[in-house]
Order: C-alpha cells, then structure tokens, then sequence
C-alpha cells in the first residue's frame, strides 16, 4: 500500500484487501503498466498475514476490457520482454498477473460489472469465487479463431474445478475456503455505484 501506483490500488478493512483497477476511463483496459502493478500488488499482499480474503474490483462502468492494444504496440521491446517467462515461475507478466492471485493462501474474489473481455475475463478466472452482476458481458475471442487464451485462464479454469475444496488460509487465522453460495440480491457494482437486480455467485462444480 505504502507504492504509489497509477492503475492499481489496494487497501484493506476487517482484514479484506480490496484491490481496484483504477483506469476507467479507458474501462480498465490492460496496460503493461497495469499488469506489472496486479503482480506488485498480489505479493504484498502474499506477505500481509493480516488479510483474510480479497476482493478485486473495476473502477467505473466495467471489471476490465481487456489488454489496450494500442497502448501496448507503443512500446514492442517492451511487450517482447513482457512475452518471456520468467525461469524461476515459468510465467510471463501476462501469465503472472493472473497466477500472482491463485498463489495467496487467502480466498480471492473477483466482483464483476459491465464488460469482462480477454485478459479481464482470465483476470477474474484467476480468482477462486466470481460474484457476477446480470448485465455482466464476458468474452474472450481467442476461442473464435482456435486458440488458446495466452495468460493461462484455461489452466487457471482447470485447477478451480480440481481443487475447489483444498483451498484455505492458515488454520490460526479461522477463514476457510467454502463450497458454492446461493445467489444473492440485490446486486451491487464493487466500484462505486450501486446497481438494481442480482448479482450471482460463479464457483465451479
């Protein structure tokens, strides 16, 4: 918390760190900045013992739209640089901005509105719950074309449905990983407003 970040921030209550994607106004697409600060963020929050769960959240009209292409073709040596995993996780930046969240030993929640497209919908599949409101939009278009999503959502997809029972935090700390909730409602937007309707509670089976 004590880094000052552009795109990323994070704070906690009650010891639950809520982690908001800041860049609304570009509907918090993904920037190589943006990516470098989810991993800066997941590990100091991996070495806070005092967070029991984590909330990640999308300022503005949406959860995240994306990577921002654009934005990231502006700068090719540094999006090569992005590409080449790392030896000692085996993940590149766009990988470990997701894995950097299925590492914590605490429940991560992704709490989504609006549009959840490409790397913002493995971004939320990195999480162990999703809690979706109805008007959500989730896409990723690598499938359209035969490909494999690039930041390892599938993987990620894979091993919520293997191990969605084993996950929980230290025992001295009393918060255990729980099975699937009911829906709940009214809904509300984990950015700033609240919304009408339900919200729903993804977990895998």
């Amino acid at each position: 918390m004590s880094a000052t970040r552009q795109y990323v921030e994070w704070s906690t209550t009650d010891h639950i760190a809520t982690v908001r994607l800041t860049r609304a106004d570009k509907l918090n697409a993904l920037t190589l900045q943006t990516l470098d600060e989810l991993i800066q963020v997941g590990r100091e929050i991996r070495v806070d013992r005092s967070v029991r769960a984590v909330i990640l959240v999308g300022d503005g009209d949406a959860f995240c739209a994306g990577l921002d292409f654009a934005t990231v073709m502006k700068t090719p040596q540094k999006l090569a640089i992005g590409l080449i995993p790392r030896p000692w996780r085996g993940t590149n930046t766009f990988q470990e901005a997701c894995w950097v969240w299925r590492r914590l030993p605490v429940p991560v929640i992704a709490a989504v509105h609006g549009h959840c497209l490409g790397g913002g919908l493995q971004l939320a599949l990195a999480a162990d719950f999703r809690i979706t409101t109805p008007d959500a939009q989730w896409s990723v278009l690598e499938g359209k074309w035969g490909l494999i999503p690039d930041m390892t959502g599938v993987q990620a997809l894979v091993r919520t449905r293997r191990h969605r029972d084993r996950k929980t935090t230290d025992h001295d700390r009393g918060v255990r990983h729980r099975g699937p909730g009911p829906r709940v409602g009214p809904g509300r937007r984990c950015g700033s407003q609240a919304r009408p309707g339900r919200a729903s509670i993804w977990h895998m089976p």
